[in-house]
């Protein structure tokens, strides 16, 4: 659990940090697929004032997957303390 711990205030500090330099109020307005191949207008998902991680990934990008298994490890916790919603968006096309 101190491993859990450590990682979670880790991470969530970078997130802060960084949400401080990179968030947006707004999402541009692009359309992407969902996994069952139905189309999503990237805006529409935080409507609502909903806190939205949006995370750009590829398969052959090591710090995304580092990055996207960092997050798996607290993303339980995130959902229980803030409702906040994770897009993983690969960006080639595997």
């Amino acid at each position: 659990k101190t491993k859990i711990m450590k990682t979670l205030i880790t991470l969530l500090f970078t997130l802060f940090i960084t949400s401080l330099s990179f968030s947006q109020d707004v999402l541009p307005s692009m359309q992407i697929k969902s996994l069952d191949g139905q189309s999503i207008q990237l805006e529409d998902i935080s409507k609502n004032d909903q806190l939205v991680v949006v995370s750009l990934w590829a398969t052959w990008c090591v710090p995304c997957k580092n990055e996207l298994d960092a997050i798996s490890e607290v993303y339980d916790y995130w959902i229980d303390e803030t409702n906040v919603k994770l897009y993983a968006i690969s960006v080639d096309d595997s």
